[in-house]
């Protein structure tokens, strides 16, 4: 349980570092104030409609398999963004990463 909740908190922060700063980043690409509101609703509606996937998916096989599923594929984002040395395979990794975690 300490190890998920390390886990959930370093997520959390590694999101909350971004909110922030994200406006200032949207307003440099030229993105509008309507787009810069899709952009952060995309993240909590993604995770309300995942939720009940998973969620029926962890009755299914087990919620211990569906955690380690879970963190193997926050992983996994991680380490291709630190082996890869070009910046678009770094922000596609980075979508990846924001659609499996």
């Amino acid at each position: 349980m300490p190890i998920l909740l390390a886990l959930m908190f370093l997520v959390m922060v590694g999101f909350g570092i971004i909110i922030p700063v994200l406006p200032f980043y949207a307003e440099n690409f030229g993105a509008s104030p309507a787009e810069l509101g899709w952009l952060m609703a995309v993240y909590p509606v993604m995770q309300l409609l995942s939720a009940s996937v998973w969620r029926r998916f962890s009755d299914r096989i087990g919620h211990r398999r569906v955690m380690m599923i879970g963190i193997i594929s926050l992983a996994m984002p991680f380490f291709l963004m630190a082996i890869s040395s070009y910046t678009f395979h770094n922000n596609f990794i980075s979508i990846q990463k924001k659609m499996l975690s």
